[in-house]
């Protein structure tokens, strides 16, 4: 075999060219019959080597009962040789694999600490790991967007002899830095803020010329189809910042060059930008495909999903910011709050699902004002791709659009009067935040709420059991527990692992008063507190951030084809590391319950 096999192998890969050739010189090639098993043992000189597999599959067996499957490029029999014990591989189709010598094997982890530090690192250390081997170049993402997907300045035309202060003037008013110039047969020109600076400066007042005779002709253009990567060139070969976009021939917009850069890099301060510009609904629109974009672009990037989930909740707040005001009644504003509830709320929403809002008011506004108003807040948001919420938790349902002292009330018989309903509705309005309007009534429905729950330890039990509704999908073997849905095996990463963590530090967090928002801000200071361990809450952080990328990724996946975002993944499709991580991660989620169950009593409630 060649030593640059196994450049595609982590962590051979981060080995020396010479490590590599002295692997090539040490290998052979072991041949497997479907059924055929190989013992790895740590003390029998005979049977202490590492398998790897460059064709088919097979199960791999430890004696402390651990399983997996062992696919192409994947290693079998590393922790067994570091930390002692035998495993068992069994093929599950004809294998083709490598057979490396323990002694040479032990020789690199010796000699090369971060190869070793690969097999017996912490859930932490292997997600910054995977981060840095899944970092792809962002010019992919940037390469395939097209000319349509970024913001465009709208079309401003204006004619040959149009005095130079009426230009700046309409392009100030317009918020655009270039405009059209109509000129004779037809013909276009393209002028600047930067040429109406230069001719300021450049000619004496009494001689400013008019805007056609400073404006360039035949502007550079691109269709709107074309890539981005092109428009980059194109800006780049020409030395221009500003391209005509069209369709159908006919300008569309133009495309400045911050934009570009923008999209290129981050776009987050242009989408919030462009929103804030927005002067109707139809003008928000723009925002989806960038918002996706960007979502798409960062994920690529190894960007933690906390942090993705940040950066959208702050622009979506800002979205719906605008959209309020945008459909605000024209009578005296009320005092209200536009409240974000679950997942929104707790920043934790990457992409759009459906609406979770609700809208309360703390003075004498009609009910019917209220109504007409959380109904055009509702068009609105559909408008802009946020669909119906399937259990009606949105501001068209009365339930959520109810003054405040109506709302508390409601609340406080959901508590007095528990039911499962009941306590999935209470769940959601804790981890409400305000979009907008006035903060201090969303404190005040919180902080009510919350100290009726705390006088309730016998709620609080029943509330905290919620979090062991669902199995976690690993069996007694460490093997995945999944469905069959057209011949594909699921299992569902929200269920499994997202919820007991997110409801169950929920409810911790009310019971110690903790007051932040965000899931892994409340697991930081419930690892201040006698409840948990701060390296345990510190996993747990990890286990979730983990989760909510493997689901972010196949959600991703699954609008490239056009399909319904889900919560379930194909634990077949992730590699050897991925699926070692996920096991760790139900691990933790498993040992979370059990502090759960321990901390409540939860054996006791029937």
């Amino acid at each position: 075999m060649k030593p640059d096999d196994f450049k595609a192998i982590p962590p051979f890969d981060q080995l020396s060219d010479e490590q590599r050739q002295r692997i090539s010189t040490s290998v052979d090639i072991v041949y497997l019959a479907q059924g055929q098993t190989r013992l790895i043992n740590s003390l029998h000189e005979d049977n202490r080597y590492l398998l790897i597999p460059f064709k088919g599959r097979g199960q791999w067996q430890t004696s402390d009962t651990e399983t997996d499957v062992i696919h192409a490029l994947e290693v079998a029999g590393a922790l067994v040789l570091l930390d002692g014990g035998e495993g068992t591989f069994t093929a599950l189709d004809e294998v083709l694999a490598y057979r490396l010598p323990a002694i040479i094997f032990n020789q690199l982890c010796q000699e090369s600490p971060n190869f070793k530090a690969h097999w017996t690192a912490s859930l932490q250390d292997k997600r910054q790991a995977l981060n840095e081997q899944n970092q792809t170049n962002n010019l992919s993402d940037f390469m395939m967007a097209h000319t349509r997907d970024a913001w465009l300045c709208p079309i401003l035309t204006l004619t040959a002899d149009t005095p130079l202060r009426t230009a700046a003037a309409a392009l100030r008013k317009a918020e655009c830095t270039a405009a059209l110039v109509e000129l004779a047969n037809a013909q276009h020109a393209i002028i600047t803020s930067n040429d109406l600076l230069y001719a300021f400066t450049d000619y004496e007042p009494n001689q400013h010329p008019c805007v056609g005779d400073i404006a360039t002709p035949n502007p550079i253009a691109i269709d709107a189809n074309d890539y981005l990567f092109n428009a980059l060139l194109a800006m780049t070969e020409h030395n221009i910042n500003h391209l005509l976009v069209t369709q159908a021939q006919q300008p569309i917009g133009i495309l400045q060059q911050k934009t570009l850069l923008g999209v290129f890099a981050n776009q987050s301060v242009l989408i919030a930008q462009q929103i804030e510009r927005a002067k109707s609904i139809n003008e928000l629109l723009k925002t989806n495909d960038t918002l996706t974009l960007l979502i798409r672009t960062l994920h690529n990037k190894g960007v933690k999903p906390r942090l993705i989930s940040e950066l959208v909740s702050t622009l979506n707040r800002r979205l719906l910011r605008k959209v309020t005001a945008l459909t605000l009644p024209t009578t005296k504003t009320p005092n209200f709050a536009m409240l974000i509830l679950g997942s929104e709320g707790r920043q934790e929403q990457i992409l759009r699902t459906d609406q979770d809002n609700a809208l309360i008011w703390a003075d004498d506004t009609p009910s019917d004002t209220m109504q007409h108003w959380s109904e055009a807040i509702h068009d609105a948001l559909a408008q802009l791709g946020f669909p119906d919420c399937p259990g009606n938790i949105m501001v068209t349902n009365p339930l959520w659009r109810q003054p405040l002292e109506s709302l508390i009330s409601t609340a406080r018989d959901w508590i007095n009067h528990p039911t499962p309903e009941g306590m999935m509705t209470l769940s959601i309005l804790l981890d409400a935040d305000t979009a907008a309007g006035n903060n201090q009534l969303t404190d005040s429905l919180l902080n009510r709420v919350r100290s009726k729950i705390n006088e309730n330890r016998q709620f609080l039990a029943h509330f905290a059991k919620s979090a062991l509704q669902f199995e976690t999908p690993l069996g007694f073997f460490s093997h995945f527990i999944t469905e069959k849905q057209d011949e594909r095996r699921l299992l569902d990463l929200k269920k499994g692992g997202i919820f007991p963590i997110v409801h169950g530090v929920r409810v911790l967090a009310c019971e110690q008063q903790i007051n932040t928002k965000t899931t892994h801000q409340r697991l930081q200071a419930l690892g201040k507190t006698k409840l948990m361990e701060a390296n345990f809450a510190s996993e747990l952080s990890e286990a979730l951030d983990f989760m909510q990328q493997l689901r972010l990724n196949s959600q991703l996946n699954a609008l490239s084809m056009e399909e319904s975002i889900h919560n379930r993944i194909e634990p077949d499709e992730l590699n050897h590391l991925q699926r070692d991580m996920l096991k760790d991660a139900f691990k933790l989620v498993d040992q979370f319950k059990s502090l759960l169950s321990h901390h409540y009593k939860l054996h006791l409630i029937t």
